[in-house]
């Protein structure tokens, strides 16, 4: 088990390493159980998914699927 958990935790490690090289992410939190990664990205950027994709890839490693989660927060709406 212990070189299983050391293999996850170096994947682990080596996707944060990637994705926070990129001056528009702010926070990179794993979970492990599920394989996924939540990245938040810093207010008022322009995000390049595919920028964080080719990233990934580059690294040796796949990207299955994206889900953004877009909260728009003190955003009005100007006549439709």
């Amino acid at each position: 088990m212990a070189g299983k958990w050391l293999n996850v935790q170096h994947v682990q490690q080596r996707y944060q390493q990637i994705i926070k090289k990129l001056d528009y992410v702010l926070l990179v939190n794993a979970d492990i159980k599920t394989y996924t990664f939540g990245i938040s990205f810093k207010p008022n950027s322009i995000i390049d998914f595919d920028e964080i994709k080719k990233g990934v890839e580059r690294a040796g490693f796949t990207v299955s699927s994206f889900v953004a989660t877009i909260h728009f927060d003190n955003v009005g709406v100007d006549n439709n």
